[in-house]
């Protein structure tokens, strides 16, 4: 199994694609995951850059919010086939509402697991709050009723949700780890769905177990045969990223903390064995 880092295009939409593309190789990254416009033209332009940098890339959808179930279908598949025009690995997915009943839901992924057969392209669904799978337990409920669901894991949110780091919840966390197929690496805390600082002594057993948590799911990727594993550094900016109390901007840096968990994973999975074929 090959393993891949990609980096959030997510925090630096006010650099030019193309800058941001050559930072993201320069600091080790394989690929780079990018919520795409809905201006195709944009998009066009976009995909050749990607091309020409070399870079693997993820289209990332979160942009569909709307309450009303219907109306939602009718955005919701729509944007998903205009992500795949561009061509990505997968589409990650923030999909359905946590407001939805449970069928609902699992209308919008029977919807999204047919067009993504249609594609020929997989279609990853994040754990995130507010939508389908917003806390542990809940998607446990999910993966009992539809058995073949494909997560991107973003555990960091069930933290903040549940305010533990999901020590009672072991059995519908190992559901979720073995129906995970692509990581958010983002450390979350028992107050908050990003720590302010993972080298901080005082987030020491919530980085812990989040590494943890990431091993085991590259294992049983590893063991269902799984070609590559990808994983997206996702700290992110304002309102994630808190602000100074004494001057302006950020309390602390973004770009450098996702360098720093994506190399800290590297190591990890390295010395674990399981992670040692690297595409770059």
């Amino acid at each position: 199994m090959k393993v891949a880092y990609l980096c959030p295009f997510w925090g630096s939409e006010d650099m030019p694609f193309e800058s941001f593309l050559a930072k993201a190789r320069a600091a080790g990254y394989d690929g780079v995951e990018v919520a795409f416009p809905d201006d195709r033209g944009r998009c066009r332009e976009m995909v050749a850059a990607l091309q020409e940098s070399g870079l693997i890339y993820v289209a990332q959808h979160w942009d569909t919010f709307t309450t009303d179930f219907t109306a939602h279908q009718h955005l919701y598949y729509p944007r998903l086939e205009q992500l795949a025009e561009t061509g990505p690995l997968f589409i990650n997915s923030h999909s359905g509402r946590d407001h939805f009943s449970l069928e609902e839901n699992l209308l919008l992924l029977e919807g999204a697991d047919r067009l993504s057969e249609e594609l020929g392209l997989p279609i990853y669904h994040e754990t995130h709050r507010g939508r389908f799978n917003f806390a542990c337990h809940v998607t446990a409920a999910f993966v009992d009723a539809k058995p073949d669901l494909k997560l991107t894991a973003d555990f960091s949110h069930w933290c903040c949700v549940a305010e533990s780091l999901l020590e009672d919840q072991q059995e519908a966390l190992q559901k979720a780890i073995q129906r995970s197929f692509h990581v958010h690496c983002r450390v979350g805390h028992i107050q908050g769905a990003q720590v302010m600082d993972p080298t901080m002594p005082i987030y020491a057993r919530a980085l812990e177990r989040h590494l943890l948590w990431w091993l085991e799911i590259a294992a049983v990727a590893k063991a269902r045969g799984q070609k590559i594993l990808t994983f997206t550094a996702e700290f992110g900016p304002a309102p994630y990223m808190l602000p100074h109390p004494e001057r302006a901007g950020p309390i602390a840096n973004q770009w450098a903390q996702n360098v720093w968990i994506m190399e800290a994973l590297r190591r990890h999975l390295a010395q674990s064995g399981v992670g040692h074929s690297l595409i770059s």
